[in-house]
């Protein structure tokens, strides 16, 4: 059970998953947002960062697997390799239990 990830982003992670590690334990979400997944062009991620963070004044964005991203000069969006986004999950935890608030859309590039 996970009740910190979206029903709408492991419902798009979870075949992602599966191809890599069949047998893996995909944990089931028990939560959604309403907010689906969004695809698009590689090149439409700065321009969905900047949104994101001109809507959300008080919300930090992470960009996972984009080795290009240059995040915008604010101090709240940050780049992450796949390998630091394990470590930071884990981090990012331990600021949840201790009642720090997180939201986020989820954005997936393509191409």
């Amino acid at each position: 059970v996970n009740y910190r990830t979206p029903a709408e982003v492991m419902a798009e992670a979870e075949p992602v998953i599966r191809a890599v590690l069949p047998d893996a334990n995909v944990p089931t979400s028990i939560r959604g947002t309403g907010i689906p997944v969004r695809y698009g062009p590689a090149t439409d991620l700065d321009t969905v960062v900047d949104g994101w963070l001109a809507a959300h004044a008080d919300g930090v964005a992470c960009v996972i697997g984009a080795p290009g991203f240059r995040p915008p000069p604010l101090g709240r969006a940050a780049p992450l390799a796949l390998q630091q986004a394990a470590d930071s999950a884990r981090q990012f935890r331990r600021a949840a239990e201790k009642g720090a608030a997180a939201r986020f859309r989820s954005f997936r590039a393509t191409g």
